[in-house]
């Protein structure tokens, strides 16, 4: 990830701190399990090169308050930035930032939660409501951003395609706002890229690291999709002052299932390549995503 200006993850569980036993905490009211991240992940993270995640998801709340504070606080520890979480009213992780002399918008969303609501509305970015959206897009225009990229976590998992209500959503945001690109997160497999009236949007990233796609024939997760992943590639080229052209590349990602390691799908062309297994597992996961983003690499 060094190679990129800015780096984003997306944080779908919180992080706990390091005397918390990551893992399950009891069931959600809502469906699902409240879950705990392990505070070593952030520095993982960072390593790795990632600058900044989204923390907005049907997670966010799992642990309450205490969940979103000490997830930011790992963030913030290890030098990294977030948007879709606050700590207080008045933070404010949507602000622009500046990356090579280029101020940027980073909104994050989630559209569904596991857990009911905090009472704060300012705590998790949860919307339904597309205008609001639009709304911030305009907010961080008027602000000095330059460039806007907007993050949105959904409820629907493993659909091959995206819902009608998540392409109208996303419709709805375009038409009220100007968002250089709309990046999905959620379904845990990859679905379709597209560029909707020139704005690049992935429907769906898939996972980068992931505990799925288990050997376990009863598992609603053993579907081997959810081993796939993609990185959204960006680059903005300013054309005219104010004017920026983008290019988006779509990045193969792929979880081993034995030490759940991820290699990157062009290591397919690597010559060096001689474990069986390995070569075998990246095949399937390159033609699964490529079947999704069929220009993915």
């Amino acid at each position: 990830m060094q190679a990129y200006d800015l780096a984003i993850c997306q944080m779908e569980v919180p992080v706990g701190r390091p005397d918390q036993e990551p893992g399950a905490y009891g069931r959600s009211p809502h469906g699902g399990n409240r879950l705990l991240g392990p505070a070593e992940l952030v520095a993982g993270l960072q390593r790795t090169g990632f600058d900044r995640c989204t923390t907005a998801s049907n997670h966010s709340y799992d642990l309450g308050d205490e969940g979103v504070v000490s997830t930011i606080d790992a963030l913030e520890s290890a030098g990294m930035s977030w948007s879709g979480t606050a700590r207080t009213p008045e933070e404010d992780p949507a602000a622009v930032i500046e990356v090579r002399g280029v101020r940027i918008a980073h909104l994050s969303y989630t559209r569904y939660s596991n857990t009911d609501h905090p009472p704060e509305e300012w705590r998790v970015a949860y919307t339904e409501n597309p205008a609001r959206v639009a709304r911030e897009v305009t907010e961080a225009r008027a602000a000095g951003a330059e460039v806007v990229i907007v993050s949105i976590h959904l409820s629907k998992e493993l659909q091959h395609e995206p819902e009608a209500s998540t392409v109208d959503f996303v419709r709805a945001v375009l038409d009220g706002a100007d968002v250089d690109a709309v990046i999905h997160h959620g379904p845990h497999v990859v679905q379709g890229f597209e560029r909707l009236d020139g704005t690049p949007v992935w429907w769906s990233l898939g996972n980068l690291v992931s505990g799925m796609a288990r050997p376990n024939p009863t598992d609603r997760y053993r579907d081997p999709r959810t081993r796939d992943g993609l990185a959204a590639g960006l680059r903005f080229t300013e054309s005219d002052p104010g004017q920026w052209d983008v290019a988006a590349t779509s990045i193969i990602l792929c979880n081993e299932q034995a030490s759940r390691v991820v290699h990157p799908g062009a290591e397919l062309a690597d010559p060096n390549l001689t474990d069986a297994d390995l070569r075998r597992e990246l095949e399937g996961c390159v033609s699964r995503t490529r079947q999704a983003v069929p220009d993915a690499t």
